[in-house]
């Protein structure tokens, strides 16, 4: 719900079933992780969304063009994280902290599952506001496109624990965010 209140009914992405209440593609496969920041009643108010790419994947399927300064990844280690997205209907400061939530938890499913790097693309303005300001250091893939009327960049964040734990000291956040929800690394659990 929380993708089609973004993706489909705020962004009028027609190529979905109306009616449905859903946002899906053909990359919500068995392989996908969903990460989800669900609130007290449980409504989903920000969800993400990461695929290895040792299988199809958005940014080589749909958009190869825009990684211009190395091959395009292929493997279980590098994830495409793509569609997070936040409701905006909801006060300013909780969207921050799920925004933040959102990116550590980005770190805690890479680093349980052995991954090194996440790709993904998104409007400029956007991956600097999400990455950028959390301290993730993003690095270009290629160079900012138009993509529609939107400018648009395709980039890559290296998956370390050290690159988590200065984006977990950035963000004021002691804890794991996703901890309860799997075994963390003993690396994490610290």
């Amino acid at each position: 719900m929380c993708r089609h209140r973004n993706f489909v009914a705020r962004q009028n992405y027609m190529h979905y079933p109306v009616g449905t209440g859903m946002e899906h593609d053909e990359y919500d496969t068995p392989a996908t992780a969903y990460l989800a920041w669900t609130n007290a009643t449980g409504r989903v108010c920000g969800t993400a969304r990461l695929n290895p790419t040792d299988r199809p994947y958005m940014l080589r399927d749909k958009f190869p063009h825009m990684i211009e300064y190395e091959p395009l990844p292929h493997s279980i280690q590098i994830l495409e994280g793509s569609r997070i997205c936040i409701d905006n209907d909801l006060p300013s400061d909780l969207r921050v902290q799920i925004k933040n939530e959102l990116v550590l938890a980005y770190y805690e499913y890479a680093l349980a599952e052995g991954a090194h790097t996440i790709i993904g693309l998104m409007q400029t303005l956007i991956m600097r506001r999400v990455y950028g300001s959390s301290g993730c250091c993003p690095v270009k893939l290629g160079s900012e496109q138009m993509l529609g009327d939107q400018r648009c960049v395709a980039a890559k964040m290296s998956i370390t624990p050290d690159m988590y734990e200065q984006v977990k000291k950035k963000l004021g956040v002691q804890k794991p965010v996703i901890g309860n929800l799997w075994s963390a690394p003993e690396s994490l659990a610290a």
